[in-house]
């Protein structure tokens, strides 16, 4: 190895290692969810191997899911499916070395982010949504948008993958073939328990690399070493509680007494994973190349929560951990489904008068906020979902075409490396209107972000 190949910086080593690193989809495992379970911990996925020691690192997780589900509706009631199911209704958990890297949370927020990396496109949709909407033959309002008229224009390759497990973008159908919808309310108008046997497939898309400047990584920023001892990942997958009153974290919500839920007890449901990693492809003759380095680890975190007492009030959500912050979703609840602010703003501190940024109702700027959403992603986000993006821009598929940094950093040491300023008391703020009748109210907060770290 030559002297100016020794003195290359870690980031030169990895740039230089990309430029040969292929895609690679061969580190998979199978998991098969407890027949006959209500969800919770318990309910986590049975892997058929553990994760792979391949000497790749992986920049994202995708998996599939096949649930089969027996909802049983006493007489007269009813219940209502998650808006923002189906995600809502699978649990995660990712520890690298046995540390935390992602806290235990929904994928409600691995899907948003999903949809804020590039425009017009999400795991549940089949194609982009102008063209969806378009030529939909799904008339129920608020309905999943599935292209039929043009299909052979947009093949998914089902018909020769069905059997080996590739599922649609989202599928909710009973035994009849009857086709359900998030958010939908389903009402048993009999005089006795209605049992329905829902068959769910969906997709779901985990970003664990950040590819700051378009496609293809620039670095291995938040991936991972599949293949390091020391730093092996594990990703825990569970079902959460199906029946509860939260609808970022359950299944189903606003149930009448007496309502269940459970995984079928004669069809397992399955999901399968896949680590997309980046592999050493072969090399030309006469190159040579080290080996990367990640030093930034990505890091989710969730404030599982916070009250909202009082309608018209400021709910201020501080940012409390010690990491760069990339993105903070928040979903805003009342009497168990999301619900509209008319205030979202990011304070630098406790003072609103030090704000990066306002969209209040009384200042008629609020709508501007879901302009800005349609602009930048294509698409609006669903109803209550509030996101701080705070590095895709103007253009989420190449951030860098807006020179503006606006990654949020509270500890003094990580602003030094970064080179970003400080906020100690940085916090994202939002409100519920005046005169809202509020049933257990609450703002979740998903935030992600990045931590440096030696492997």
């Amino acid at each position: 190895m030559s002297t100016a190949q020794q003195q290359q910086s870690p980031q030169e080593i990895t740039y230089n290692w990309l430029r040969f690193a292929r895609d690679d989809y061969t580190s998979v495992q199978n998991g098969t969810f407890p027949v006959s379970n209500s969800g919770s911990q318990s309910a986590r996925a049975n892997w058929d191997v553990t994760t792979p020691a391949n000497p790749f690192w992986a920049w994202a997780i995708a998996m599939q899911f096949n649930l089969t589900l027996t909802l049983s509706i006493p007489a007269s009631g009813s219940v209502t499916i998650s808006p923002l199911f189906p995600f809502s209704a699978i649990g995660v958990q990712l520890t690298i070395g046995g540390g935390q890297a992602i806290q235990p949370m929904s994928l409600v927020p691995f899907w948003l982010d999903e949809m804020t990396q590039r425009r017009d496109f999400d795991s549940a949709m089949l194609g982009k949504q102008s063209a969806i909407n378009q030529y939909s033959s799904i008339s129920t309002p608020g309905a999943p948008q599935v292209m039929n008229q043009l299909a052979n224009w947009n093949w998914d390759g089902s018909d020769l993958v069905e059997s080996a497990g590739i599922m649609p973008p989202l599928e909710i159908v009973d035994a009849s073939n009857n086709k359900y919808y998030p958010g939908q309310t389903i009402t048993n108008a009999g005089t006795a328990v209605e049992v329905l046997v829902l068959t769910v497939k969906f997709r779901a898309w985990m970003q664990l690399g950040r590819k700051l400047y378009g496609r293809q990584l620039e670095d291995l920023t938040g991936c991972v070493p599949l293949g390091d001892p020391a730093n092996r990942p594990t990703l825990y997958v569970n079902i959460n509680p199906l029946v509860g009153n939260q609808p970022e974290a359950v299944g189903f919500v606003a149930a009448t007494a007496g309502t269940t839920c459970v995984t079928s007890a004669t069809v397992p449901s399955t999901c399968n994973l896949i680590w997309v990693s980046k592999a050493l492809d072969q090399l030309p003759d006469g190159i040579s190349v080290g080996t990367p380095k990640v030093l930034s680890a990505i890091e989710w975190n969730t404030n599982a929560g916070l009250a909202i007492p009082n309608a018209g009030q400021f709910v201020n959500l501080i940012f409390d951990t010690a990491m760069v912050y990339n993105k903070r979703f928040h979903v805003l609840v009342n009497n168990q489904l999301p619900i509209s602010a008319d205030y979202f703003a990011i304070w630098y501190s406790e003072n609103q008068a030090n704000a990066r940024w306002i969209h209040d109702a009384t200042l008629n700027n609020m709508q501007e906020y879901f302009r800005k959403i349609l602009r930048s992603y294509g698409r609006y986000l669903p109803k209550g979902v509030y996101a701080a993006d705070m590095v895709g821009g103007e253009f989420p598929e190449f951030p860098r075409e807006t020179p503006y940094r606006g990654e949020i950093v509270t500890s003094t040491t990580l602003a030094q490396l970064t080179g970003l300023k400080p906020y100690p008391n940085a916090q994202t703020t939002i409100r519920i209107p005046s005169g809202t009748a509020l049933t257990n109210a609450y703002c979740v907060t998903f935030s992600l972000g990045t931590v440096p770290v030696a492997y």
